[in-house]
């Protein structure tokens, strides 16, 4: 399961073949399309829980980079153009929520172990909680994980 996956899982049921072999196959549902016409399509079913918390106190959402800049003086180092030369500069980088827009801001070198540390506390967190709806799906009757070891057999 992938970080985050919350989405739909479909649901099997169980069959037997004519000469005794058990398989599964997806359990079926009648939808109506936009067009008016009936159509059938697998059965999912929806985990129903609380959303994840986007960003706590003391949490910073996203990823820190170190770059390489130039300072714009004539006679600097950096004005060669060779990266090598070039100075480093740290941004914060993250998805603006309301303008589904990346966005970038500078840390200074003085914050950016606070930076970082605020960033992993929050995928710590994250991380911990995925687990545990992970968990909590794997102890369903319609888990995906329940569903696989059923499709797979006896280990």
């Amino acid at each position: 399961m992938g970080f985050l996956d919350d989405g739909p899982k479909i649901l099997w049921r169980e069959c037997r073949s004519k000469y005794g072999e058990v398989y599964y196959r997806p359990r079926w549902e009648k939808y109506r399309r936009k067009d008016g016409t009936v159509g059938y399509r697998a059965k999912r079913w929806w985990p129903e829980w609380e959303p994840l918390e986007r960003v706590l106190e003391g949490e910073l959402l996203g990823s820190l980079h170190e770059e390489r800049v130039r300072c714009g003086k004539p006679t600097c180092r950096c004005a060669s153009g060779r990266r090598e030369d070039a100075h480093t500069a740290f941004y914060r980088r993250w998805l603006d929520e309301d303008t589904d827009k990346q966005r970038k801001a500078y840390v200074k070198r003085k914050d950016v172990e606070e930076v970082r540390a605020a960033i992993q506390r929050r995928r710590d967190r994250l991380a911990e909680e995925q687990e545990e709806r992970e968990e909590e799906m794997g102890r369903g009757k319609y888990s995906w994980k329940a569903q696989n070891a059923e499709r797979r057999g006896p280990s």
